[in-house]
């Protein structure tokens, strides 16, 4: 049986996120650079069925201009209308799109995992650590995505199989980023480390939502009471406990993973 301090769990989450302020609000600027870069490649990709749509809504789908009430039978005529020439085009341009901007998002998540093992293991933030090697794409890809699948088999089945097959597989981005496991590899490697902890690590995540969701439940009940410039602060009082609280978990998330990594591997005496 593996054992977690809680209480050890919990402040390194909590402080973690303090201790390495700067580090944690320049990676979040360098995020949303990544994250418009990733929007401007889909309408990049995107233009010309863009520009399509944007020449015809005069047109066809001129009723969408006046402001008139949506009709199920018009918004279907005209969306035909509008792909009745070169459908298999526009398409695949929108797969291709979502394809880029689904490899930057996955990109982005392999270098936040890396970074925060870094954090750590050196005690100090790293931006050079958020640029992983580009071969992790494909494999960080594939493995989230079986990883979803699991998990949404699991929730179609009874709910409960579907919450143990994210405790048990959860951590095979920190097996790819730390160890470079391969697809099943990390799937496998994340079962061996939860194995023996599943239901320390179910308690943690309760934990955890009663300590985010509690606190920001109660500020904004209380900000519901407030008007004008109160409320505007309030709110973004909220935004900012809101990302603390985030951190807080990934932190914590951290601490779990090489704390159960250091135990499942560790030589035997």
């Amino acid at each position: 049986m593996k054992n977690i301090s809680i209480k050890q769990t919990l402040l390194y989450g909590i402080t973690t996120p303090y201790k390495h302020l700067g580090f944690f609000i320049g990676t979040f600027a360098l995020f949303f650079a990544f994250f418009v870069l990733g929007i401007l490649a889909f309408l990049g990709i995107n233009w010309p069925t863009i520009a399509l749509v944007l020449s015809k809504l005069s047109g066809s789908c001129e009723f969408m201009t006046q402001g008139t009430m949506l009709n199920s039978v018009e918004f279907n005529k005209c969306i035909a209308d509008i792909f009745s020439t070169n459908f298999t085009l526009h398409i695949t341009l929108f797969l291709v799109g979502l394809l880029v901007f689904t490899f930057i998002a996955i990109y982005t998540a392999l270098g936040w995992h890396n970074a925060l093992l870094h954090i750590y293991d050196y005690k100090k933030g790293s931006f050079r650590a958020l640029f992983v090697h580009p071969r992790l794409i494909i494999t960080g890809f594939v493995a989230w995505f079986l990883f979803i699948i699991m998990v949404t088999l699991g929730m179609v089945a009874l709910i409960v199989p579907g919450i143990m097959a994210i405790i048990t597989f959860y951590m095979f981005v920190y097996a790819i980023v730390d160890k470079n496991a391969g697809i099943i590899e990390s799937l496998r490697m994340s079962a061996r480390i939860t194995h023996g902890a599943r239901w320390r690590i179910f308690l943690l995540i309760i934990i955890a939502i009663l300590c985010t969701g509690l606190p920001l439940t109660l500020i904004k009940i209380g900000i519901s009471y407030l008007y004008g410039v109160s409320f505007v602060i309030a709110q973004i009082a909220y935004q900012l406990i809101y990302v603390y609280l985030q951190l807080a978990v990934w932190a914590a998330s951290v601490y779990v993973y090489r704390t159960l990594n250091t135990q499942t591997y560790a030589p035997v005496k």
